[in-house]
């Protein structure tokens, strides 16, 4: 299982490296990447572990990425504009505002969900995902990019107060693909419905 096609050509050569295995080797296109590609493969393995077959854990990975919500903000929108994602004007207000996008992943690509204020933004996202699960069991994902315990902490106790119910979940460092795109400092919460 790779990271979405459309942000990386990895599972493309895949599939090529693997035509010549036959059906011994699936390249799985997750669609998604990061907290939300984790979040697949560890609901594909829990299906293989459960003696299902690679139809059924890839139907797993469909779910995860359907039913699952992953969102990132910035601390700061420079990243964003030296990566051409962000004209100019669009960061001088911005920053004049406060405001940051809150990002996520629809069509196998990063894109923005909505804009909010920087210190709104932990809370806005943790709303949202009350708004879509209400009080279904949940597995969630509190995530940073940097080595920033003190974040995790923070993401974890906000995410802890709030009214979602969670059942399950991990900490987890936002790896380079996604940091690559939006800069160090991305922080983010992903939760999955736990009885999918």
């Amino acid at each position: 299982m790779h990271l979405s096609g459309a942000l990386s050509q990895t599972v493309g050569q895949a599939r090529e490296a693997a035509a010549g295995f036959g059906e011994r080797v699936r390249v799985v296109d997750s669609g998604v990447a990061s907290v939300a590609l984790a979040e697949a493969a560890l609901r594909a393995r829990a299906a293989l572990d459960a003696g299902a077959d690679l139809d059924a854990a890839e139907a797993a990975v469909a779910r995860a990425r359907t039913h699952g919500l992953t969102q990132f903000t910035v601390p700061t929108l420079d990243y964003l504009r030296r990566g051409g994602r962000l004209g100019r004007v669009q960061r001088f207000v911005g920053n004049m505002l406060d405001l940051r996008p809150v990002l996520g992943f629809g069509e196998g690509r990063l894109r923005p969900l909505r804009r909010v204020r920087t210190d709104q933004a932990l809370a806005e996202m943790l709303l949202s995902l009350e708004d879509r699960y209400g009080s279904a069991p949940l597995h969630l994902t509190v995530a940073h990019a940097g080595a920033d315990p003190a974040a995790l902490l923070e993401l974890r106790a906000a995410a802890l107060r709030s009214r979602l119910r969670v059942v399950g979940g991990r900490a987890q460092l936002i790896g380079g693909v996604i940091g690559a795109h939006v800069g160090p400092g991305l922080y983010g919460l992903g939760a999955c419905p736990a009885d999918l």
